[in-house]
């Protein structure tokens, strides 16, 4: 699928730990996030995210782009990821500011349950964090 058009039938910027991360569901049920949003969230650098993500044959494989119109009105590209590649990509950073450990920390459980919820029943609805090491 590496850089194939996604055409969603539905999308929209899902809250993770007060950021927002586009989400998006294509006709075919396929739900996928913008990991640039997530870098954007962390602080972390989207150019290292996205070489490591094309130089992993696995990931690279599934990488697809969608269309977005971002407030300014421009169209912008985006890079999107199959969700159930989330856990796997967000485990893979590993080097971040030490002011930054705890925001990741945190960002990947709750983007665990948000993203999660938001994709099999359309929204999120925050009880509890369960994740303790923040």
């Amino acid at each position: 699928m590496a850089n194939e058009t996604l055409i969603p039938v539905r999308h929209e910027e899902v809250a993770v730990c007060g950021e927002y991360v586009l989400a998006a569901v294509t006709e075919d049920g396929k739900a996928y996030f913008s990991p640039r949003h997530v870098c954007d969230a962390l602080g972390i650098d989207w150019p290292t995210q996205f070489r490591k993500i094309m130089a992993d044959e696995v990931s690279k494989s599934t990488v697809g782009e969608m269309t977005t119109v971002a407030a300014d009105g421009k169209k912008r590209v985006q890079t999107m990821l199959p969700i159930e590649f989330a856990n796997g990509w967000l485990f893979t950073i590993k080097k971040v500011r030490p002011e930054l450990q705890a925001k990741l920390n945190l960002f990947r459980a709750e983007a665990f349950l948000a993203l999660d919820a938001w994709f099999r029943q359309g929204h999120f609805v925050r009880t509890t964090n369960t994740f303790k090491g923040v």
